[in-house]
């Protein structure tokens, strides 16, 4: 963004409003290309929901070795715990989680990835990786650093506004 103005493209006046929500539409319809294909190289598209979850419980700095508990997968996944039992129960169906007991409450569940879980998740991940070098090649290093930076700065931009969101909203909590 130019600095004399703060606005996207630099713009002022009436036209500000009309170029903002042309550069809002653009960039959703970017984020649904992505989301159509539920991208997650080497996921079984059936299985977005599980991939997410697994991928939660091997890059979550809470995890440790103890695991997530299930409410902390609804927050994390932005679903409702059913849902969380649901993926859980299948993914433990294939050994790729384990439940385990928390220390801090004996009532509780914490899931984590198996060694069989870690290995897929980390086969996915260099996959993933190695498939986005491909689009770094495409876009060109200075582009794909700056789209980086700016997919950064989205998500903590949604992060923040989802939390404050979901603060106003008592009604749904995991």
């Amino acid at each position: 963004m130019p600095a004399s103005s703060g606005r996207p493209g630099g713009r002022s006046g009436g036209s500000v409003e009309a170029g903002r929500a042309e550069i809002a539409k653009a960039l959703l319809d970017s984020v649904f290309g992505f989301m159509a294909r539920r991208w997650h190289p080497g996921a079984d598209p059936g299985r977005h929901a599980e991939f997410k979850l697994l991928r939660l419980l091997t890059s979550e700095p809470r995890t440790g070795n103890a695991g997530l508990r299930v409410v902390d997968l609804c927050e994390l996944l932005a679903v409702r715990p059913p849902t969380v039992s649901r993926l859980v129960d299948s993914l433990a169906a294939r050994g790729l989680v384990e439940r385990a007991s928390d220390p801090e409450d004996r009532r509780a569940l914490r899931i984590r990835a198996s060694e069989a879980g870690l290995a897929l998740a980390g086969a996915m991940r260099a996959r993933a990786v190695a498939e986005t070098e491909g689009l770094v090649d495409h876009l060109g290093f200075e582009d794909a650093r700056t789209l980086a930076a700016l997919l950064a700065r989205s998500a903590a931009y949604f992060a923040e506004t989802r939390s404050t969101d979901r603060c106003k909203e008592t009604h749904h909590k995991c």
